[in-house]
């Protein structure tokens, strides 16, 4: 099977921003914050499920590592930080989001 990179972070992304989208009339503003927290920090993991259907490789044993993975399941973990804090100030989130984008 052909090995197609770079295609399961998309899809993911593209699957839960619809799924957000289409929910955001119908909630409430707080319901809205922890929708794109929870829907931010779930697409890495749909990504690693979406991984064995785009014929991807993330984890395998042949893989070379880089500096790129360290820092990103670091900004990974801001996610539970920042959470917090737009719960209690739901105006922070575009700029806590956009931080933690960059970091990664």
């Amino acid at each position: 099977m052909k090995q197609r990179r770079f295609l399961a972070m998309p899809l993911a992304g593209m699957l839960v921003w619809s799924i957000i989208n289409i929910m955001a009339p119908f909630i409430f503003e707080l319901m809205k914050v922890y929708s794109v927290w929870l829907s931010c920090g779930s697409i890495f993991y749909l990504a690693i499920g979406l991984e064995k259907f785009t014929g991807e490789e993330w984890f395998g044993k042949n893989r070379l590592k880089n500096t790129f993975d360290s820092r990103f399941f670091g900004g990974l973990l801001l996610f539970h930080i920042d959470m917090i804090i737009a719960s209690h100030n739901h105006q922070s989130l575009q700029l806590s989001l956009d931080i933690i984008a960059r970091l990664m």
